[in-house]
This record gives C-alpha cells, sequence and structure tokens, in this order.
C-alpha cells in the first residue's frame, strides 16, 4: 500500500458515528468513550454541520469551572469542516490534514457523508 497510490476509501472509518445537533455533550461524550473513538460528526438530517471531538470536550474542562454538559453538542463542535472525497489519495488527504491542522477528516461523496480518516488511520498505513 503506498501512499500515492492508495485512497483514503482504502483507510476510512465505517460505519461512521453521526450524532443530532441536539443531542447533550454528555451524551456525545459517552458514545466517544463507549466506542473508544475521538470524534463524532454531527448530522443535521443527511447534512454534516460540525465534528465534535475529545479535543472539544477537553477544552470545556479547561475553560470553564462547571462545564455545561446538559447544553446541545451544537454549541461545542466546530462548525462546517473540511472534507475530502473518498477517492483522494492517502497522500493528499495527508497533507490536506497537515496543512489545515486536522486529526478527522470526514469523506464526502456526492455531498453524502460516506465514512472519515483520522490520523491513526494513517499512521496505520504508514
Amino acid at each position: 500500500m503506498g501512499f500515492e497510490t492508495t485512497t483514503l476509501r482504502d483507510v476510512m472509518t465505517q460505519p461512521v458515528h453521526t450524532v443530532p445537533p441536539s443531542w447533550p455533550v454528555c451524551k456525545v461524550a459517552q458514545r466517544l468513550a463507549v466506542a473508544r473513538i475521538g470524534c463524532a460528526l454531527v448530522v443535521d438530517g443527511e447534512h454534516l454541520v460540525g465534528v465534535f471531538t475529545e479535543r472539544d470536550l477537553l477544552r470545556m474542562f479547561t475553560t470553564r469551572l462547571h462545564p455545561p454538559l446538559d447544553e446541545p453538542v451544537s454549541e461545542h463542535m466546530s462548525c462546517y469542516p473540511l472534507t475530502l472525497e473518498p477517492d483522494a489519495t492517502i497522500a493528499a488527504g495527508a497533507q490536506f490534514m497537515r496543512d489545515n491542522m486536522i486529526r478527522h477528516l470526514p469523506l464526502v461523496e456526492q455531498g453524502r457523508l460516506v465514512g472519515v480518516v483520522s490520523v491513526r488511520d494513517l499512521v496505520r498505513v504508514g
């Protein structure tokens, strides 16, 4: 498997863990813990509207005396996440993630969320 020829589709994580924007942060955090994953993709219907990561959760605990875990995840997620198509090469995906300093990259095909690639996925290939 080479970085120049293998595609993100070959290493993407499926199924994608999605949550609605109305879910409380505590419920999303529980999903992350149980599934042992670093991010949940926030979808409204079929539309990707955000990403909530373990770093977002950590930020809540380090910036507030009493983290509002009952607030909707939509108030704490990264909005309008950057995406790539799953047929981009691993090299292109890794460079895109590096250039934009992101650890989780949602993959969208014809407007539909089909997977996600994390830095961990890329390390397994390297």
